[in-house]
């Protein structure tokens, strides 16, 4: 009977897989081309970088100079399926390797959920059937971004694929070890595995083992089998994973709060079509689960039960602790799907009952997923057919070719359009620095870099369409004219154009001349850019604190002319301090300017940029020196005493020689981190681990035997108590949320509710993505009320806090309409006039001139 049932399971694995490779076709995959499709495309540089560069020296993570400003490459993303791909290199060419991991954790997530059942110890053909109920999964079509589906993985969420696969195999390990209370250091192994390949998987993981602690049986020892496990996965982690943490604070900060706005919404994205018969599955199971009282299948539904519970609570807490809450969610949708596989085992059956069902099942599923999809195929092959068989691939990789060089040029900016779609991927231009060898300004790890905001700032400004993915932030409408300065100071001597309005404004611009043409992208050089990425400063940088150094630094971004550069050190060296002008009052419209001496400026300088070093001929000794690459602390300096972080996020040093040399390097996070890992490994390798182990913490282990149950209530109730107050106090609250409720008050004529929910945007936000929305809508709020000198008020705010805004013209224009309700035509006049000068192609020039009609017929 096992063999029938191995046999049976064996060829139901063969279906799946046949299944699979229907759609991921494998003349696709083993095409030599490069994979695109959302990040995709970006991500194929990164195993290129770690192939080529790092892993020839011996690395794993390291700076890489081609995006965002410079950033340390796969310190804040995950590095094991690049190593996986690197390894498969050695067989296949790179871009069939990447093709083969990018689909991995699609193809090890029915394996990983058969052995997951199989470690709840369920029978056949329950580990089968759930096997193929993991298939409805990765066919949703409802969200493509979320991670752990197909659609996630072809917009570039591999990496999660595969730690999700890892995830769920994780979590039957789990239940396997503390049933049978052996198999630890397998299970630390792995979690540090899931944890390598993508974080957010680790997270849950972590959160979702405390199943364990709530069960009634063996409390302190399953408390210590999960510290063993968790705190070894740590060591193992701690080469990369303390570096990460310590570094934190040089990173962006990235979070955003997914919406549902009704429950039709909900059930279209994270519960679409596909998935309703093995939802109801999964209830009928709850239903019937109380009434047969099968004991093998009623703690092992309810684990599953509460896996999926987990994922929905972290999804509601995720934003409040600073995490992309929508990241938690594929947990809930999985475990409430493959549920259902228990439905068999609620009856006592013959067995070719069991084996008509589990055949049935399977082919039932596989068409029920094919009526089902709609786009995935088409993605798949738009994909794996690469960027060399993309409508524009003759374009764009004549305007790569035309711009090809090292990461020694100057920058690459490029405009962000929908119809760069056409390349294989609205992001094609991040893979400039593959195709051209140049850097250009932008990157798919948006958190890696302390540059990444002003990037994106820069992206509004010059693109009629923007990205704006940190919510955080306020960006700009289009003002090509101001983002000059921008480019320059971030060393950008090219710019790829792709709309017609956009090529129209820079032609006509003294700045930039057109430089090459490959329809729809044209290129145009900024003739004003000095190309190079060290500048000697005119004035003396102003020395600030690094309190809020952030926030600071962005104000002076959008509103200062840049001319005097902000160093935050609180410590600065007693060599420079008489370099720095220090002054606590200033205004970052009107910073204090004190000339340094300007025969200064060496005209002679000469700047080297590598992939890890940046070297200086000729440098200004004891003269400020600007260095346009992204601030971290792991750069050193030689031939200077100290590097400093300054505005926007780059690097300031004082030379006291003329040969500088700023190299990156390692500092005691990668020293401890690597150390502590390879003890690890030692001791695992030399020892059986756990005893002496077990001697060191045995004190703490004889309390939790004693008190382990009183311990955990008292960390219960304590954490309740933290977390309420932390959520209801502390945690941020997203400005949409705000904002959308006023927006709703303000539809229904309710302003002084209206009035509320915008200042509190404004007071708690005031430089987030929406705040200058909010701003406006105070104002109209005033507006509607004809109470027009209120609203004055409230708009000429919006123009001093925020001059940058995208209702530029229509908050003129109603200011415009103010001056002329008070009676006051010369100062509307002048506005309606502005309006129509600066705004011709927007509705509010024609709005504008219709005033002045009726005001001269008057």
């Amino acid at each position: 009977m096992l063999n029938k049932e191995k046999t049976l399971d064996l060829s139901i694995f063969i279906l799946i897989f046949f299944f699979l490779l229907f759609y991921f076709a494998p003349k696709l995959i083993f095409l030599d081309t490069i994979t695109t499709g959302g990040d995709t495309g970006s991500h194929f540089y990164t195993a290129k970088y770690l192939n080529d560069y790092l892993i020839p020296n011996f690395k794993i993570s390291g700076w890489c100079m081609g995006n965002i400003a410079g950033f340390p490459m796969l310190q804040y993303y995950f590095p094991f399926p690049f190593i996986i791909i690197s390894i498969l290199s050695l067989i296949f060419p790179l871009t069939i390797a990447f093709k083969i991991v990018s689909i991995l954790g699609i193809f090890l997530l029915p394996v990983s959920t058969y052995f997951f059942f199989k470690a709840l110890n369920q029978k056949f053909p329950v580990p089968i059937i759930g096997a193929v109920f993991s298939l409805p999964f990765l066919f949703m079509e409802g969200n493509t971004m979320w991670g752990g589906n197909i659609p996630s993985t072809l917009s570039g969420e591999f990496c999660f694929s595969i730690s999700f696969a890892l995830a769920v195999f994780w979590l039957g390990s789990i239940y396997e070890t503390i049933a049978k209370n052996k198999g630890i250091i397998k299970c630390a192994v792995i979690l540090a595995l899931v944890g390598i390949c993508h974080g957010y998987s680790v997270l849950y993981v972590g959160f979702a083992s405390s199943f364990f602690l709530f069960t009634t049986e063996s409390f302190n020892r399953n408390l210590k089998i999960l510290f063993k496990i968790h705190f070894t996965a740590f060591l193992l982690l701690s080469f990369w994973l303390i570096p990460l943490l310590a570094f934190l604070p040089y990173t962006t900060r990235f979070n955003i709060l997914w919406f549902f706005f009704s429950i039709k919404h909900f059930f279209s994205e994270a519960l679409p079509k596909v998935v309703y018969p093995y939802v109801l599955g999964t209830i009928i199971v709850l239903l019937l689960i109380p009434l047969i009282k099968r004991k093998s299948i009623y703690k092992p539904f309810f684990y599953i039960i509460f896996l999926s519970m987990m994922g929905i609570i972290l999804y509601g807490l995720g934003y409040k602790i600073g995490l992309v809450d929508i990241r938690f969610l594929p947990f809930f949708q999985f475990f409430i799907i493959i549920g259902s596989a228990f439905v068999l085992s609620l009856f006592i059956l013959p067995y070719s009952i069991k084996l008509l069902s589990s055949l049935l099942f399977v082919f039932l599923t596989f068409l029920w997923i094919d009526s089902h999809s709609t786009f995935i195929e088409g993605w798949i092959k738009t994909n794996y057919n690469g960027f060399e068989n993309t409508k524009l691939w003759e374009s764009y990789s004549a305007v790569n070719k035309f711009l090809q060089g090292t990461i020694n040029d100057a920058r690459i900016v490029y405009e962000h359009s929908d119809k760069n779609s056409k390349a294989g991927t609205i992001r094609a231009f991040e893979a400039i620095p593959l195709f051209s060898g140049r850097p250009t300004l932008e990157g798919v790890y948006i958190q890696a870099s302390l540059s990444v905001p002003f990037i994106f700032y820069i992206q509004s400004e010059i693109s009629q369409t923007s990205s704006m993915p940190l919510p955080e932030k306020i960006y700009s409408r289009v003002n090509i004219h101001r983002a000059i300065e921008h480019l320059k100071l971030l060393n950008v001597s090219h710019f790829i154009a792709i709309e017609e309005k956009t090529k129209e404004a820079l032609s006509k611009m003294s700045e930039f001349k057109l430089a090459c043409s490959y329809p729809p992208y044209d290129v145009f050089e900024l003739r004003t850019n000095s190309n190079s990425y060290a500048e000697v400063l005119k004035y003396k940088p102003l020395l600030v604190s690094k309190d809020k150094w952030n926030d600071l630094s962005y104000k002076w971004f959008r509103l200062s002319d840049m001319s005097v550069i902000l160093v935050f050190d609180d410590n600065p060296e007693k060599y420079d301090i008489n370099s720095f002008n220090i002054n606590e009052f200033y205004d970052m419209e009107n910073l204090p300017k004190e000339i340094i001496d300007e025969s200064i400026y060496i005209k002679d300088l000469k700047v080297f940029i590598k992939n890890e070093e940046i070297l200086i001929q000729e440098a200004p000794i004891g003269k400020p020196l600007l260095i346009k690459v992204s601030y971290h602390p792991n750069w050193k300096v030689k031939g200077a005493k100290k590097i400093y972080l300054a505005s926007p996020s780059f690097m300031l040093i004082f030379p006291d020689s003329k040969d500088v040399k700023l190299y990156y390097g390692k500092t005691w996070p990668d020293y401890v981190g690597k150390a502590l890992t390879l003890i690890t490994i030692l001791i695992i390798a030399l020892f059986s681990f756990y005893n002496p182990m077990t001697e060191v913490i045995s004190p703490f282990f004889i309390i939790l035997d004693r008190y382990g149950t009183k311990i955990l209530v008292i960390f219960i109730i304590s954490f309740i108590i933290f977390l309420t107050v932390f959520l209801f106090k502390f945690a941020p609250e997203s400005p949409l949320i705000s904002y959308n409720k006023g927006v709703n008050e303000f539809s229904k004529n309710n302003y002084n509710l209206a009035e509320k929910y915008f200042k509190y945007v404004i007071n708690r936000h005031k430089y987030s993505q929406i705040a200058d929305q909010a701003q406006y809508h105070l104002a109209m709020c005033f507006f509607r009320q004809n109470d027009w000198n209120k609203a004055l008020l409230y708009l000429n705010d919006l123009f001093k806090i925020y001059p940058e805004t995208r209702r530029y013209a229509e908050a003129l224009y109603h200011i415009g309409f103010c001056y002329l309700k008070i009676d006051d035509k010369d100062k509307a006049k002048d506005i309606f006039t502005k309006i129509i000068n600066e705004c011709e192609n927007e509705v509010w020039a024609k709005y504008a001139d219709e005033r002045l009609k009726e005001m001269s017929n008057e």
